[in-house]
């Protein structure tokens, strides 16, 4: 998968502004984890757009020692539904809150939005990479005694409406355009027969901050198409 991931960072670095840094330099990194299940491999590729400096390193030093990350960076990874909208997988408690409306198309990718993080998605057509939860299967899930309590107040029509998010009187209101809802990881999404080391997800993930050197993010991702990144 590594030489796969490479690929895909030679497209990217292809866009014109990475073509032409204008005083700015790209530093690199690729590696590849195992799935818990053990069923695809994931990948990540770090691009990092920095100021080169006297001495050979693009990275300032701290106290007398080099940093192994600097500059605003452009993340790609593969098979990880839950980059697209945690910036730390160790935060997800088996569901996500979304837009009832989802965030306008760029070039063919999904796009989720974070605080100032935006997170490009490439995944597989027709294929959801989430799925909205029920009133009912959310308040089970919570597993607390006012969910319980909830979902003792709901018809059986009410527990099979999607669950959005919280007011402060009830867990769960009805569904609203602009609201969120919630929802969880598409367990049919990936294809399990293509193979370990196939790529069917990719998430290219920058921070919207107002400098130079993150405009040159902003700048590459304006001209790059999901069909330049191919699925297996």
């Amino acid at each position: 998968m590594n030489e796969r991931l490479r690929g895909l960072l030679d497209v990217i670095h292809q866009q014109p502004r990475f073509a032409s840094l204008d005083g700015f330099s790209l530093r690199s990194s690729v590696q590849t984890r195992s799935t818990p299940d053990r069923a695809l491999l994931q990948g990540q590729a770090l691009t990092l757009v920095t100021l080169p400096i006297a001495g050979g390193s693009d990275c300032p030093s701290r106290d007398g020692r080099r940093a192994s990350h600097c500059g605003p960076g452009l993340t790609l990874r593969t098979n990880d539904p839950l980059a697209a909208v945690l910036r730390d997988p160790g935060d997800y408690r088996g569901h996500v809150q979304l837009p009832m409306t989802p965030l306008p198309r760029h070039n063919g990718f999904d796009v989720y939005r974070e605080g100032d993080q935006t997170v490009l998605v490439r995944s597989r057509p027709g294929v959801p990479l989430f799925v909205p939860m029920t009133r009912q299967t959310y308040l089970e899930h919570m597993a607390t005694p006012g969910a319980a309590a909830e979902l003792a107040t709901l018809s059986a029509i009410e527990r099979q409406e999607t669950a959005c998010a919280a007011t402060r009187r009830t867990i769960l209101k009805a569904c609203e355009d602009g609201g969120l809802y919630m929802a969880t990881v598409n367990p049919a999404y990936f294809d399990i027969t293509k193979g370990q080391a196939s790529i069917q997800l990719i998430t290219l993930s920058f921070f919207e901050r107002d400098t130079d050197r993150h405009q040159v993010i902003r700048d590459a991702i304006a001209t790059l198409n999901a069909a330049d990144l191919p699925l297996d």
